[in-house]
């Protein structure tokens, strides 16, 4: 479709005028003038023909933020007006019946930049069922790996179970600290502690039943979990001590202190 001299005219004067009262430094204004002056009629045509049929094709403003040109919101005003777009508009919200109530106020009504996040929660829903097969724990941490790392309880479980589980907290006998079972179980036997997992297991098979309180109190499955244990000796690598697994600090013999 062809477009006369006059009509060119008028659509560049519109744009060139819309960008001077958005910015009004002129950096834009100068621009799209050489851009305008170097497109033939048809060239032209087909420039804005691309912006309103293709999504991905847009006109574009340029602004200096650490300088003279920077946008304000006055200036966005300003060629709204100047444009007649309201920016500030009555929503309406649907109701019982189809019956729209409309806002109290006029609210500010605008193109928002909608970025989409590349995971998707119905791709990224995953369970598992087998925690014990195949190569599924680290040997570093003990933790789970592959598909299966979907049953690890991270920091963030741990702390909205102890918040709802308080009135569980039961008190050690030997050291006298507050402990829940159900925290402990999960962290521990069902975590990365393989001594207090067989433990676990015997004690279901020959007894038929559980005790938290006899497993977190019997040696030798009270040795630190496979995680504490990576960690302490990759200080000890490092010459630091610590009294991660060996409260005393004294280290004859090997790594936890129990010298010979």
């Amino acid at each position: 479709m062809a477009i006369t001299a006059k009509n060119r005219k008028k659509a560049e004067k519109l744009v060139l005028d819309t960008l001077m009262k958005l910015e009004p430094g002129g950096l834009n204004v100068k621009r799209y003038k050489e851009l305008f002056a170097s497109m033939s009629d048809a060239q032209f045509v087909a420039y804005w023909k691309r912006i309103k049929e293709d999504p991905s094709a847009s006109m574009y403003v340029e602004t200096d933020l650490y300088g003279k040109n920077v946008i304000s919101m006055d200036d966005v005003e300003n060629a709204c007006e100047f444009l007649g777009v309201p920016t500030e508009e009555y929503y309406y919200i649907q109701h019982k019946g189809n019956v729209p109530i409309r806002s109290k106020k006029k609210v500010p009504v605008m193109y928002i930049h909608l970025k989409r996040m590349q995971q998707l929660l119905s791709k990224k829903v995953r369970t598992n069922v087998d925690i014990d097969s195949g190569n599924v724990r680290s040997r570093l941490t003990g933790g789970l790996n592959s598909s299966s790392k979907t049953g690890r309880f991270t920091d963030a479980d741990t702390q909205a179970l102890v918040s709802i589980t308080s009135e569980t907290m039961t008190t050690d006998v030997d050291t006298g600290a507050e402990i829940d079972p159900i925290v402990f179980e999960l962290l521990t036997m069902r975590g990365d502690n393989a001594g207090m997992r067989s433990s676990m297991l015997q004690q279901i098979a020959f007894n038929g039943e559980l005790s938290i309180a006899n497993i977190a109190k019997n040696a030798p499955v009270q040795e630190p979990g496979q995680a504490v244990k990576t960690l302490d000796m990759y200080y000890l690598a490092a010459g630091l001590s610590t009294d991660l697994i060996d409260t005393t600090l004294a280290r004859k013999g090997n790594a936890y202190g129990k010298g010979s």
